[in-house]
């Protein structure tokens, strides 16, 4: 996936490193770009007898 040149490389780890660090922690912010999307979504939602305004 990563091209194996030296100047990838210190981006390639450091990103590596953060993703494991995430993962230890439980964190996804692939997910917490997923909520944001749907908030946003949501918020644009036309009003309605559930949702009135």
């Amino acid at each position: 996936l990563w091209p194996r040149r030296p100047a990838v490389a210190p981006c390639r780890d450091a990103m590596q490193s953060r993703a494991e660090e995430l993962i230890l922690r439980y964190l996804s912010p692939g997910g917490s770009a997923d909520l944001l999307a749907v908030t946003w979504f949501l918020s644009h939602f036309p009003a309605g007898s559930l949702y009135p305004e």
